[in-house]
């Protein structure tokens, strides 16, 4: 499990799919190509970077 599993939501700014699992997202960057997602704290509403 990836330290940020269940703490961080990931958001594909290419196609709006969200993640809370972090092999999710490298999931779906290998299948898609998309690169652009951004990592949001479950937390707070504040973006935490990319």
């Amino acid at each position: 499990m990836h330290p940020d599993d269940l703490k961080i939501i990931w958001i594909c700014q290419d196609c709006d799919s969200h993640f809370i699992f972090y092999s999710d997202v490298i999931d779906h960057k290998e299948q898609t190509g998309h690169s652009k997602l951004i990592k949001n704290s479950i937390m707070s509403k504040e973006s935490i970077g990319k």
